[in-house]
């Protein structure tokens, strides 16, 4: 025969496992569900980088090209066009780490689609964040440069 303490202690064990596991699918649920807008949101950002960073590079090809502008003008454009491009290779790198989330469709195609793209989500969380932190600081620069041209 059991003892009593021992049964006591074992379903104790067994409703904390269920009740973490009936939270984490929880969890599971509502982050498959809200997949699909986070996915539009990152999207959203890459297209609004990239049309920054063109209309950028049109101003740069303006200037540059320019004979009116000085000499030291023309340097700073210079640098403005390098940081530009380390940029536009970042976001770049973010496209695609977008589309490795989302896979051939961007809309979450059923609860089996939107939970594996959850977990493509979660194992590129550090990558995301890591880019965003480098084109943060990318932008910064090209702020710089861009007020240093119109001073």
């Amino acid at each position: 025969m059991a003892d009593p303490i021992s049964i006591f202690a074992a379903g104790v064990g067994i409703a904390d496992v269920s009740f973490r596991l009936i939270k984490y699918l929880k969890d599971v649920k509502a982050a498959a569900e809200s997949i699909e807008e986070e996915i539009g949101g990152l999207i959203s950002e890459v297209e609004a980088l990239m049309a920054i960073h063109g209309q950028l590079e049109r101003e740069y090809t303006r200037h540059a090209k320019n004979d009116a502008t000085s000499q030291e003008e023309k340097v700073l454009w210079f640098n403005t066009e390098k940081t530009l491009k380390n940029g536009q290779r970042l976001v770049q790198k973010l496209d695609q780490s977008v589309r490795q989330i989302y896979g051939d469709h961007r809309l979450v195609a059923g609860k089996r689609d939107g939970l594996i793209k959850q977990h493509r989500k979660r194992n590129q969380e550090r990558t995301i964040i890591g880019f965003r932190n480098q084109i943060s600081t990318c932008h910064g620069a090209l702020k710089i440069w861009l007020e240093c041209i119109s001073m």
